[in-house]
């Protein structure tokens, strides 16, 4: 008698029944994963590699957008604590770095799968959380590198929001505008989303008198609020592109010194 049970690996991988599995490795991997003496299976890192050996990767990049959308819908989300996570989890950057540059390679070699699918949809939501962290970084010199990876549409829409919360001065602005065209992402389309986004944002703040809101700088004077810092920000991005937006920006001129104006007008008197 042995100390320890043997295994058989002929019988456990390759009886019969499991020569007509398309994968025996998913079989091994998932054993290694759930023995409890095995931490080191779980770590990012080795989760990745597994879904790779596995050819599961996909599944792992729609466990990842899968999670993001939930960030989207609840703000206070926890990967952490949900039990689908399988020990994923997209708030890692690490983690999300790796997988990103991943699914940059398999674009540049041909084996990202066909726009549309499932698959393709949730390789975008993936590369726009990565290039969402990189905002909330403060790494925007690597924005547009990464965004030109993304749909046409998709890029627009993740530049514009990540845009939005930029504090760089004008020649950092300039360096970023040209990297975007450089990289073939919509320099105008990103702007103009940024102005919207900005907007949108900041309108129920000024629905109220200035002497609810405090002394507000209002374009005329007194300390800028963080509201009044984003609307400047947003007319600083459009006077940057030029001609291409001259239009955009009268417009949101207009929009914004309309709400300056309205809280300097005195409540009525009761």
């Amino acid at each position: 008698m042995t100390q320890f049970p043997s295994f058989d690996a002929m019988a456990a991988y390759h009886t019969q029944s499991s020569l007509n599995d398309d994968m025996i490795m998913p079989r091994i991997l998932d054993e290694i994963a759930a023995s409890g003496n095995i931490s080191e299976a779980r770590l990012p890192l080795r989760l990745i590699q597994g879904s790779l050996i596995s050819l599961r990767f996909p599944e792992l990049v729609q466990e990842l957008a899968r999670q993001l959308q939930h960030f989207e819908e609840i703000p206070n989300y926890d990967p952490q604590q949900d039990e689908l996570s399988s020990g994923l989890d997209a708030t890692d950057p690490q983690m999300l770095r790796v997988v990103v540059h991943i699914l940059i390679i398999l674009q540049v070699v041909g084996a990202s799968s066909e726009e549309g699918t499932k698959y393709h949809k949730a390789a975008e939501s993936v590369i726009s959380g990565y290039v969402t962290t990189l905002g909330e970084c403060d790494r925007f010199e690597l924005v547009p590198l990464y965004a030109s990876r993304l749909s046409p549409e998709n890029a627009t829409a993740v530049v514009g929001k990540v845009l939005v919360h930029f504090t760089g001065d004008d020649a950092k602005r300039e360096e970023l505008i040209r990297q975007m065209y450089q990289y073939g992402v919509d320099a105008e389309a990103c702007l103009k989303k940024t102005m919207d986004i900005t907007l949108e944002q900041t309108e129920s703040c000024y629905a109220t008198s200035i002497l609810e809101r405090g002394m507000v700088f209002n374009g005329f004077g007194g300390e800028p609020q963080p509201e009044d810092r984003q609307l400047i920000g947003g007319l600083e991005w459009l006077m940057l592109a030029g001609a291409p937006l001259r239009r955009e920006l009268i417009h949101s001129v207009c929009e914004v010194y309309k709400r300056f104006l309205r809280q300097l007008t005195p409540p009525p008197r009761s």
